[in-house]
């Protein structure tokens, strides 16, 4: 039976939500940017390895995402774990996650192919004709390079917010990859208007991040993943696990109570 404990929230949660996820990157700024650099290194530099290397660096990206996502957890709950003793927590959920990866590049990949059919079907007459008439029409294949990258990045969107609460699904909730795509959805739909503004929000951050020619990326995907969590938690969030250790917030204020 697939759950459907989502929860629909105000418009203006969206704007919350990225501010959150700002004050969250900030107060571990140096350990959230310096972790995502070096997997991206260690990244760049497997898939050098040939196919082999590839699959080394997609199981790399996967561990490092979901070590991400429990240290994410953690800094919300105030909690002093570091980044690498969060390590432990992601083997139990890393089949699933693979599995939800899996599903996921599928359905990039359909609707890639979806895009490029569309797109391209205008330079294809063109190559045709080119053959039949010995004329090459360059306009029309500059119209399928302008129709492709626009209508790709728009598919790929909506595909990132529709499915934007279904990894952590998988990974706390232990959902099964075709229930944690499905409640998303539900969830989104019913959220869709907060969701809009955040996103319209982070295309505010992306269009900083290539401002900065790229250096932005070691900002704008940490709060990226930040959001995923937090929003996660606000529409779903049924996650069972207690926290690893008290909160330093809620541990202060019990000792000035008890001193009171």
């Amino acid at each position: 039976m697939i759950p459907n404990n989502y929860i629909t929230l105000p418009t203006v949660i969206g704007r919350q939500w990225i501010e959150e996820s700002w004050t969250i990157y900030k107060s571990k700024a140096l350990a959230f940017s310096g972790y995502y650099l070096f997997s991206v290194i260690v990244s760049l530099g497997l898939s050098q390895l040939g196919i082999w290397g590839v699959v080394l660096a997609f199981v790399f990206d996967t561990l490092i995402s979901l070590i991400f996502l429990f240290y994410i957890r953690e800094v919300t709950r105030k909690s002093q774990r570091s980044f690498l003793s969060c390590a432990h927590q992601v083997y139990d959920c890393l089949p699933r996650t693979i599995i939800f990866y899996f599903y996921l590049c599928a359905i990039n990949t359909f609707f890639i192919a979806v895009c490029a059919m569309v797109s391209f079907s205008f330079g294809f007459h063109a190559i045709l004709e080119f053959f039949e008439t010995g004329e090459f029409d360059f306009s029309r294949i500059l119209v399928s390079l302008t129709l492709f990258v626009p209508l790709t990045a728009g598919f790929l969107a909506t595909i990132s917010m529709f499915l934007r609460t279904a990894r952590p699904s998988v990974v706390f909730d232990k959902l099964s990859t075709r229930e944690s795509i499905n409640l998303s959805v539900q969830a989104t739909w019913a959220n869709f208007s907060p969701l809009l503004v955040y996103y319209s929000y982070l295309s505010l951050l992306i269009f900083v991040c290539f401002i900065t020619l790229g250096l932005g990326i070691f900002v704008i995907m940490p709060v990226y993943m930040i959001g995923e969590y937090i929003i996660w938690r606000d529409m779903i969030g049924v996650d069972p696990t207690p926290p690893t250790e008290p909160m330093v917030e809620e541990t202060s204020d019990r000792e000035s109570l008890q001193s009171s």
